[in-house]
């Protein structure tokens, strides 16, 4: 059972996006997670209470604001690499100890951020390895997923699991309107190598 202040943290989330990324990082009993934006921490403290003690638990972000409180209870577990993604990949699989089998992206929103990031883990992660982005109802994290399905690389598709969208009233970006929230998930499996 979970308890509600599992799920109050400083999360930008709704509650039953809260609740998904609990359960699928407890149910799937990662040995090594990937965190790429944490900006307050919430979702850092999401992953870090729905771990097994032994997994590893890295986070790539170039500016965190965890308070003490987040800060005390993540460290010494949650290991916070302070840049961005792709370029601090490298580091971030070597204080895991090895490719990743479960990622959440909450990083960079454009189309080109996503997609960086998504095709920059490819080197780094587990076959079978679940990635997990936020906001996906929003444009550009939508267009950049689009994109790298299209190239690809290895990653399969299995749509969006929190589907509660967050309209932000009266915004419009490059003629769209800025929608916010929804959780979707791929599952990575590597091309196997032409002759």
């Amino acid at each position: 059972m979970i308890s509600a202040s599992t799920l109050e943290v400083p999360a930008q989330m709704t509650p039953r996006e809260r609740l998904l990324l609990f359960a699928l990082a407890r149910a799937s009993c990662p040995k090594r997670v990937l965190e790429i934006g944490s900006c307050e921490g919430g979702s850092t403290l999401l992953l870090h209470r729905a771990l097994e003690p032994s997994a590893a638990l890295v986070v790539i972000e170039p500016t965190p604001r965890w308070t003490a409180d987040t800060r005390g209870e993540l460290e010494p577990r949650a290991v916070l690499v302070e840049g961005r993604s792709p370029a601090a990949l490298p580091l971030a699989s070597h204080r895991a100890g090895g490719r990743f089998d479960f990622v959440f992206v909450d990083g960079d929103h454009t189309a080109a951020g996503v997609e960086g990031d998504l095709i920059g883990i490819t080197t780094y992660l587990e076959p079978g390895a679940t990635v997990l982005l936020h906001d996906a109802h929003y444009w550009g994290v939508s267009d950049g997923i689009a994109r790298v399905l299209a190239l690809g690389v290895g990653y399969a598709d299995a749509g969006l699991l929190a589907v509660e969208p967050t309209p932000e009233v009266g915004r419009v970006e490059a003629g769209r309107p800025v929608i916010w929230g929804g959780l979707r998930m791929l599952r990575f499996s590597p091309k196997p190598l032409r002759p």
